[in-house]
């Protein structure tokens, strides 16, 4: 049966209507560019066995195809949540779920009409927030089309980070920067435009910081029931790969978020220096994953996906008239002697 409104009024609206035409205890959306497996379902159904279970997501892969857009989203496509199954909530490893396909509960199915984007992540937080649990199974499989134009495709990544800010103003944390983001961009920015002496003590305090960190977590690990051996070693490693981390993080807030200011007066070499900096990560992702796209377009791909996100996030900003999310969560203090995650 097929129930038409008479003018769109969004995905949220069609959902729920079907949600209030259905009879059924469950009930499964499918978006109208996905294809589902044929056992999808049976292998979501058991994930509801369990009462506290309100609605379980299936893996949304990209359908496979040679064009330069199809091969780049099978490696960075923001509907396909990975291998890994797992709990959802916000500030996890698994924070969202896309409405794209999922099973749920179909007393609450309560997608909020007003949202065009982001309505999907909004009912995902309400649900644990109110002590449900929603979980990905990547077992199930369904596919997602890419966009049919490039147009299209900027569109859609510029409506994903326009949710931003309204999501913000219903979920005030999750949708703001970390403040360790924040301390390593505003870092990158001295290091990049500042003099001799604020480079010098930027990178005293950074290392420093550094040192003592690992020199706490050998202490730790020397005070262990089984001292873990090499303990000094480890530390160390552990640290850098901290901070590495925590580059990298910075870097992709930067450009997903606070792009505006690294590109403002981009003819001083500083700026162009952050750029670059902002780039670094995005062809380590390309030297680890090895997607099926070169290492040049790959790059201008994800500087592409991240800007167009970006201008959703500052559009959707002055839609709500809000700055929460190019906020950090927590007033920003120097943190380069906390611990080693950064």
């Amino acid at each position: 049966r097929v129930i038409r409104h008479d003018s769109p009024l969004g995905p949220a609206s069609a959902r729920m209507a079907g949600a209030r035409a259905a009879a059924t205890p469950l009930v499964a959306f499918v978006d109208s560019d996905v294809l589902p497996g044929p056992d999808w379902l049976t292998r979501l159904l058991p994930q509801l066995a369990d009462p506290m279970v309100a609605l379980v997501a299936p893996r949304v892969a990209s359908a496979p195809h040679r064009a330069l857009r199809a091969r780049y989203e099978m490696s960075r496509s923001p509907l396909d949540l990975g291998l890994r199954p797992g709990p959802v909530r916000a500030g996890s490893r698994i924070s969202y779920l896309p409405a794209a396909a999922l099973l749920i509960r179909r007393e609450l199915a309560d997608f909020d009409p007003a949202m065009r984007y982001g309505e999907d992540v909004d009912l995902v937080w309400r649900l644990t927030a109110a002590g449900w649990s929603v979980r990905y199974e990547p077992a199930a499989v369904v596919l997602h089309q890419p966009r049919s134009s490039w147009r299209g495709w900027v569109r859609q990544r510029v409506g994903y980070g326009s949710s931003a800010a309204a999501l913000a103003l219903r979920h005030p944390e999750p949708l703001r920067p970390v403040r360790g983001a924040a301390a390593g961009v505003a870092a990158g920015v001295v290091v990049a435009t500042g003099s001799a002496a604020a480079v010098a003590a930027v990178a005293a305090t950074a290392g420093v910081g550094a040192v003592v960190s690992a020199w706490r977590l050998r202490r730790t690990f020397t005070r262990l029931r089984t001292p873990v051996p090499r303990a000094g070693l480890h530390a160390a490693v552990l640290v850098a790969r901290g901070r590495q981390h925590a580059g990298w993080a910075a870097a992709d807030t930067a450009r997903r978020v606070w792009l505006p200011l690294l590109a403002f007066g981009a003819g001083r070499p500083g700026r162009r220096v952050l750029l670059v900096a902002a780039t670094i990560p995005t062809a380590w992702d390309w030297w680890r994953e090895r997607p099926d796209v070169g290492l040049v377009p790959y790059v201008a791909l994800r500087m592409a996906d991240d800007a167009a996100y970006c201008a959703g996030v500052w559009w959707g900003c002055l839609h709500a008239r809000t700055t929460l999310p190019l906020r950090p969560a927590v007033p920003l203090r120097p943190i380069f002697g906390s611990g080693a995650s950064g």
